[in-house]
């Protein structure tokens, strides 16, 4: 049941993230034929125990894993070109440091 719940989730956010987005492009009823999207799932539990962060009272690495972690992507284009990408990680924290060259790479190889 728990997968259930997970996958009602994920689609309940992709698609208010996807009105988001579609609103930051500018998207018109009329437009919607030449509206382009994508959708990306990715795997990304570490293979070997990991220290958690969340709770105080953590005192050893992860033992287990209950539910993969994910990385989750909406890209939206306009039809005028304008495009819009969303990326949603499972992680409680993704500093400046991190995002910078995955930004840069997604911009040399998207052109966005």
């Amino acid at each position: 049941m728990t997968g259930c719940k997970t996958n009602l989730s994920l689609r309940i956010s992709l698609l208010v993230c996807g009105l988001a987005a579609w609103a930051a492009i500018g998207a018109r009823a009329e437009d919607a034929p030449g509206i382009q999207a994508g959708l990306a799932v990715r795997d990304i539990t570490p293979p070997e125990p990991i220290w958690l962060s969340g709770y105080a009272s953590r005192d050893r690495p992860s033992e287990r894993v209950d539910h993969p972690l994910l990385a989750q992507a909406l890209a939206l284009k306009g039809s005028s070109g304008e495009t819009a990408v969303l990326v949603s990680l499972d992680n409680c924290e993704v500093t400046g440091r991190f995002t910078a060259p995955v930004l840069k790479r997604i911009t040399e190889a998207c052109g966005i």
